[in-house]
């Protein structure tokens, strides 16, 4: 009788497990109250249903190849001191992944420029510079590197970006849409206190020579879009996915095993930060 209580209730947990995933949405998680500001963990299967979720959504863009992007973690040193970790436990300063379009020799790809920032509860996000540098913005170049530029030359590659991509609507009809016709994010923000533990968690253990960052391309669903025609819709918008990486393994260290209390961010994605808009001022 036990083991037959046992047994059923094992079925019906696996069950619920199955069903609640089905069921739960990225976007209610990253952005009504989780407790994880400015970066969440994520496990593999979910991870793997946004970078899925990305491709459906902005596959219309054919000229425009989903890119490779990595970081040695000795080059992030070059980015103005560290600036993946140099804001402590904060949670209004961090790191901004602003969305450009990058044509280099003929290759169109999508690609970021990573900036800091700083989210203020009433004014428009503000993005420091590096003191004596006006190249404080960081262009990634596809397969690794960087290369520092000004704020004006990052406003270009940005209005490219929202003046060229679409987007499909698959909530329900199949239609495409310009992002310029609502407000789609223009840039993510991670907290300094999530880049913190997760570089830590990540990092602790292992040889920093051999570890890259990688940027991945995902999508959250955005139930509270507003269309320039006025109506509401749902509609998925890019988000970039951090993960760390093994360069002479090949080894991602991204896992599906059970959260851990003490180190959440350990073998985990990193994402979604705040998606500016629509949380340009919610710290």
């Amino acid at each position: 009788m036990k083991k037959n209580l046992l047994l059923r209730r094992t079925i019906y947990g696996g069950l619920l497990s199955i069903l609640l995933f089905f069921l739960w949405d990225p976007y209610d998680f990253f952005f009504k109250g989780n407790k994880y500001i400015g970066g969440h963990p994520l496990p593999t299967i979910i991870a793997k249903g946004m970078f899925q979720d990305f491709e459906k959504a902005y596959s219309i863009n054919s000229q425009w190849a989903d890119s490779t992007l990595k970081i040695p973690l000795k080059t992030l040193h070059e980015m103005g001191d560290n600036l993946f970790t140099r804001f402590g436990d904060a949670t209004s300063q961090g790191v901004a992944f602003h969305y450009v379009l990058r044509d280099e020799g003929g290759k169109k790809y999508f690609s970021y420029v990573v900036s800091a920032a700083t989210l203020l509860t009433k004014d428009p996000p503000v993005f420091p510079t590096i003191k004596g540098n006006n190249k404080s913005y960081f262009w990634l170049k596809e397969n690794g590197g960087i290369e520092p530029i000004t704020h004006k030359e990052m406003d270009v590659l940005k209005a490219a970006y929202l003046q060229q991509i679409k987007v499909k609507d698959t909530y329900p009809k199949d239609s495409v849409i310009h992002i310029k016709d609502f407000e789609h994010p223009t840039f993510s923000f991670f907290s300094g206190k999530s880049l913190k533990a997760f570089f830590t968690q990540n990092i602790s253990g292992r040889n920093i020579q051999h570890l890259d960052l990688h940027i991945f391309n995902g999508a959250v669903h955005n139930e509270d879009v507003v269309l320039s025609s006025g109506h509401k819709d749902t509609l998925d918008v890019q988000v970039p996915i951090l993960v760390f990486a093994d360069n002479q393994k090949g080894t991602i260290y991204m896992d599906g095993g059970a959260f851990s209390d003490t180190q959440p961010y350990r073998n985990r994605a990193l994402d979604v930060g705040r998606l500016c808009p629509p949380e340009c001022n919610k710290m």
